[in-house]
This record gives C-alpha cells, sequence and structure tokens, in this order.
C-alpha cells in the first residue's frame, strides 16, 4: 500500500537527484532517479550486512559507469547485486 511517508520520501530523493535505498516495497508510480530495495527477512543468514550492501552499491556502480544500467525509474532488488 502506498501512504504519505513513502511519497514523502520519493520526493526528498527528487528533490536532492537521489536515488532511494529503503527496504519498502511499495512506491508510487512518479519519475524518479531510482529506487533500490534491500530486502529483510529476519534471518542472518539472509539479510544483507553492511559489507554486503556496499558491495552491491559498487557492483551498480560499476554498471552505471559502464553504461549498462540507467536508473532512472526503475526499482532494482538490491539483494541481487551483492
Amino acid at each position: 500500500m502506498i501512504n504519505k511517508k513513502n511519497l514523502v520520501h520519493v520526493a526528498c530523493a527528487n528533490f536532492h537527484n537521489a536515488v532511494l535505498l529503503t527496504s519498502r516495497e511499495f512506491y508510487p508510480k512518479v519519475q524518479h532517479y531510482g529506487i533500490l530495495i534491500a530486502y529483510r527477512y529476519d534471518n542472518p543468514k539472509r539479510d544483507m550486512t553492511v559489507v554486503r550492501i556496499v558491495k552491491a552499491l559498487k557492483n551498480i556502480r560499476t554498471k552505471i559507469e559502464s553504461n549498462k544500467l540507467d536508473l532512472r525509474n526503475k526499482v532494482l532488488i538490491l539483494n541481487l547485486f551483492g
């Protein structure tokens, strides 16, 4: 369900020309610079550690720098990159 907090988070990220990193799944269909979702499973073996999150962000940055990925208006699951 979309709620006001989600709209505020997207608006704030857009204002700062920033990608939004979140663990929430439901976001509105509005223009944005990218939304990265880090799923949490309440399971230490499956949850992303800070090290895995940083590794995933580096992998995404590499893809962006090599023009293989454009985050604008995309929602990606961070867990798949780490």
